[in-house]
């Protein structure tokens, strides 16, 4: 559904540190380092098309923009954790952590929204609590990894904004798949 990019704007970078500042700080102080900005960047004429998305994403403080054919695009920061190898997204609805493993599986936890997805058959697990504290969620996730890490599996090297895009592409297609 989405074109990821990556984005080094120094403007957008202050905007998103302006943004999400208390967030990032909370995330940093867990051990995360800041790795790059992401923009996901919407089908041609979305800015138009989604106005309705467009509006919510304003007025919740999204940082987004929007390129000659009026493709809406939602900023966001990366930021990436050595131990356990984990990815850390933040924007208006909260924080996620998400993990990849060699063997294609996917473990993320959020606190955006409460729509957990434990999904054995695709290998993907997802554990949401809606609010969550930050650290708490943080604290889940590392169980959830050193679970599947003390069953044998292995966790994909990092940060690579290719394997960032691939778990990104993973969460899509659970979440816009047919049922």
């Amino acid at each position: 559904m989405f074109t990821y990019l990556e984005r080094y704007d120094a403007v957008l970078a202050t905007r998103l540190r302006h943004r999400y500042g208390t967030a990032l700080e909370a995330v940093q102080l867990l051990g995360f380092e800041e790795f790059t900005y992401c923009g996901e960047q919407w089908f041609p004429g979305s800015l138009l098309i989604a106005f309705p998305i467009t509006l919510f994403a304003l007025l919740k403080r999204e940082v987004i923009t929007s390129d000659w054919a009026l493709r809406l695009i939602d900023h966001y920061p990366v930021l990436y954790h050595s131990e356990p190898a984990t990815y850390a997204t933040i924007n208006a609805l909260g924080v996620s952590y998400t993990s990849g493993f060699t063997d294609g599986a996917v473990v993320m936890t959020t606190n955006t929204n409460s729509n957990s997805m434990d999904r054995p058959a695709q290998q993907f697990f997802r554990t949401a609590i809606l609010g969550g504290p930050i650290s708490a969620i943080w604290t889940l996730h590392q169980e959830h990894v050193q679970r599947r890490v003390a069953a044998g599996a292995r966790l994909r090297p990092g940060p690579d904004f290719q394997d960032f895009v691939a778990l990104g592409r993973r969460y899509d297609a659970q979440v816009f798949r047919k049922a």
